[in-house]
């Protein structure tokens, strides 16, 4: 009798078990998918609304705020066309996508979060170590001192210690509106285009934008030393182009024919059908800076403006507004609004953006510039910037 009954308890615990098993491959079966055709919905975790907060994280690949659901299940998006991807020249081939899936995972994951209704667009800025007290100063400006401040904040940067060092400055880890994620360079673009970390970063920002106009959602980036000093949404709204941009003079050979160039460290890109264009004009431009090939794509495009200038005319211009062939709507804000050095004395007190003309290395004459602009907000500036890599 004995036998019998666990011979019946062991049947019973096989079957339970087995029992689980399926369900368990039955429920792996049915993952829903993305209505963007994008991979999978996000899980239970990040369906439900919260606030992307900046963390401590040992792990290089995952973003702040999303660590612990992005750990549980690895998933993947969908990516546009290769030819309306930037820097085709250089770019990995397609077969190697793979290797971007963890952070565009995350970027993707991100987006999903957002409300809209607080700001409709995602407020950008991409750094490195090198030029963590710039992008730190900006958050603090963008975040902390502006009002009202800017909302849905995203980091992009090119290591883990910028957003390690970002998650435990006492300026902003009490913050729960920003995201630092990380996109190693090497995940996008071959060895041979890796010379230099300047041009990186000049070309890992245009293929995050890239994306984040695939997926539906409006843009404004800024250069880590572009400090908003006034909250430019309202503006933004009052000019529904394509594109906005500040103005700038560089590279004095494009700026010649408008009198200006567009500047790509204060940029909205808005994801409209007309964008389309721009981002399959640029894919074809083998230049590595980011601001020339943004200029040289709408060459192209036979941009037509309303009004062309002189270069020496910069400050006194009121905004410069244009169409190309294909359609795509353009809006460049004047110098007395977003400062890139030249004018910046005569008009501040109607600044949006303060941002210093000069080398891109040159990060304490930039502090020193904006420290005289009243547009640096910490302290501590040499001995952090003197501190060891």
């Amino acid at each position: 009798m004995r036998r019998k009954c666990a011979k019946t308890v062991l049947c019973f615990s096989v079957a339970a078990a087995v029992l689980l098993v399926v369900q368990g491959l039955l429920g792996q079966r049915q993952r829903p998918t993305d209505r963007n055709g994008g991979g999978d919905d996000p899980p239970a975790a990040l369906a439900q609304p919260l606030s992307p907060t900046i963390t401590p994280s040992t792990d290089p690949d995952l973003s702040y705020g999303l660590k612990v659901s992005l750990q549980k299940q690895r998933r993947h998006v969908s990516f546009p066309e290769p030819d309306t991807l930037p820097y085709r020249k250089w770019r990995k081939s397609t077969e190697d996508r793979d290797t971007t899936q963890t952070w565009a995972v995350a970027l993707r994951d991100y987006l999903s979060m957002l409300d809209k209704d607080i700001s409709p667009h995602v407020n950008l800025v991409l750094g490195d170590y090198k030029h963590r007290m710039l992008v730190l100063n900006w958050v603090v400006a963008a975040a902390v001192k502006l009002e009202p401040p800017l909302h849905n904040i995203l980091v992009i940067s090119l290591q883990q210690g910028l957003c390690d060092f970002l998650a435990n400055s006492t300026y902003i880890s009490h913050l729960s509106n920003i995201t630092c994620i990380v996109v190693p360079v090497d995940t996008i673009f071959s060895s041979k285009s890796n010379d230099d970390g300047w041009l990186k970063s000049l070309m890992v920002r245009p293929v995050v934008l890239r994306l984040i106009n695939y997926w539906g959602y409006d843009v404004a980036t800024y250069d880590s030393d572009a400090v908003v000093l006034k909250n430019p949404q309202e503006l933004y709204k009052r000019h529904p182009h394509d594109i906005l941009s500040s103005a700038n003079i560089w590279p004095e050979y494009q700026a010649k024919p408008w009198g200006f160039t567009l500047c790509a460290g204060v940029m909205v890109l808005r994801a409209s059908s007309a964008t389309e264009m721009l981002w399959r004009s640029i894919s074809n431009v083998s230049i590595r800076d980011d601001q020339v090939a943004l200029n040289t794509a709408l060459k192209n495009l036979n941009m037509t403006w309303k009004r062309t200038t002189q270069i020496s005319e910069v400050c006194s211009v009121d905004g410069w507004e244009g169409q190309s062939s294909g359609g795509l709507q353009v809006f460049v804000f004047p110098e007395r609004q977003f400062c890139r050095g030249h004018c910046c004395n005569a008009h501040r007190d109607g600044l949006y953006v303060v941002h210093p003309s000069g080398t891109h290395g040159a990060i304490r004459l930039k502090s020193r510039v904006l420290e005289r602009a009243h547009a640096w907000f910490i302290s501590t500036v040499t001995k952090e910037l003197a501190s060891p890599e």
